[in-house]
């Protein structure tokens, strides 16, 4: 309570300094060309403090009324409401937790934020939004997703978005910690009806622009050519081309076994191919490269390592390539049945000689201190008799790796593939 009292004095000093600079703002100094006098402003008269009772009590709308009586702005009846509010929840939380029975042995941490997420909802988000509507910080942050319309159109598409996210923090589209059908149903539902209130107000070229942004592969689009500092070009390039991958992707034959079969792994092979030549003529051989690694984890991690140094741009991705197709022949070697075991470690050493003047190309030996650890294990690992490796993806978010592998252990199936190189890629 004291910790509650003086928060409440501060405020209340707060709001009454704000009133004591306005009125001084209203008396400024005279002019130093004395000029025809001005007609004496009208007395203001101080604002009074505001109680305490009413702070420590009372509604929303109560509280809003004496602040504005004490003459706060807008923006600053907002901030203090939406204070007084998560105070309540935060009591409320605690409270919550200290009823809960758990134990240390087990947690159900997303029930736990099911009931965080209604509680700040019943008790802050839903009070401060019926007492003074939404906040207009929210509207304008909305209205940015929607620069391409007309201010009208972002204005309706930033409420649209807004009412239906008020909708899914009451749960109507939440999933619950169970993750049962009827909640899928749920959100799946909710989202439909977001996309037909939007659709709706479109023109059919607005609806085109509001697709490509928002639609299909968008997202991870967006995400990879944020990785590799993609232009807004290569959006509008690489979108279509991505639907397209993405269609015949889902074409490629199947099997029921859980396991890959040879027919599957050699159609998808070409698919790759195929598809990574498409992206390179629409974007370059150079940019599909990147496009082709781009995504979190090493890569991201290169990226910062060759801007940082000023290296030329091509080289994070061509790390990558270099790596991969190493541990490819890495395998075919562990793979070979015509070699000696006691062999295979000197062929790995032959192969990290073979490789040391590419990678000495792309990265001087003298900054290779400064790589990331992965970059460089692949390399030095083969003198070990060790290697490891580096899957791209075309249509996910990340790049697979395998841990280092002896080629003194026995192995089974089939060696790694290389991965595909764009066409047109220079060596």
């Amino acid at each position: 309570m004291k910790t509650l009292l003086a928060l409440l004095i501060a405020t209340s000093l707060t709001a009454n300094a704000w009133l004591v600079l306005q009125i001084t703002a209203n008396h400024a100094a005279p002019a130093l060309v004395k000029t025809a006098a001005a007609p004496a402003a009208p007395e203001v008269a101080p604002a009074g403090a505001i109680p305490l009772t009413a702070l420590q009590s009372g509604s929303p709308a109560t509280w809003q009324t004496e602040l504005r009586t004490a003459g706060a702005d807008d923006a600053t009846t907002r901030a203090i409401i939406e204070g007084l509010l998560r105070q309540r929840y935060g009591d409320a939380l605690k409270s919550l937790r200290l009823k809960r029975q758990a134990v240390w042995w087990r947690s159900d941490a997303r029930s736990e934020a099911g009931d965080e997420n209604r509680l700040l909802t019943e008790i802050v988000r839903g009070p401060l939004r019926e007492t003074l509507g939404r906040d207009p910080l929210d509207v304008s942050d909305a209205e940015r997703r929607y620069d391409f319309l007309p201010p009208a159109k972002r204005r309706l598409l930033a409420e649209i978005a807004l009412d239906y996210e008020d909708l899914g923090s009451t749960g109507a589209g939440w999933i619950s910690g169970n993750t049962i059908q009827a909640d899928i149903d749920k959100q799946r539902l909710l989202a439909d009806e977001r996309r037909n209130d939007v659709l709706a107000a479109l023109t059919p070229a607005e609806r085109a622009e509001y697709d490509l942004r928002f639609e299909g592969s968008a997202g991870l689009l967006a995400a990879r050519l944020t990785t590799m500092n993609g232009t807004e070009q290569e959006f509008r390039e690489l979108r279509p081309v991505l639907d397209a991958v993405r269609q015949r992707e889902k074409a490629l034959p199947r099997e029921p076994s859980a396991l890959p079969n040879e027919t599957f792994l050699t159609a998808f092979a070409e698919f790759t191919q195929q598809s990574l030549d498409t992206i390179a003529a629409a974007i370059g051989p150079d940019r599909a490269l990147d496009y082709q690694w781009s995504g979190p984890g090493l890569y991201a991690e290169l990226v910062c390592f060759v801007q940082e140094r000023e290296l030329p741009s091509t080289t994070a991705a061509r790390i990558m390539q270099l790596a991969a197709e190493t541990g490819a022949r890495a395998s075919a070697i562990h793979h070979d049945d015509t070699i000696p075991i006691a062999e295979k470690g000197l062929a790995l050493q032959r192969l990290q000689a073979e490789v040391r003047r590419d990678f000495d190309r792309l990265v001087p030996e003298s900054l290779r201190a400064n790589l990331p650890v992965q970059a460089v294990d692949w390399f030095t690992l083969l003198a070990q008799g060790r290697y490891m490796g580096f899957t791209p993806s075309l249509l996910s978010t990340g790049t697979g790796v395998t841990m280092p592998t002896a080629v003194s252990t026995s192995v089974g199936g089939r060696a790694w593939s290389p991965p595909p190189r764009p066409r047109g890629l220079d060596k």
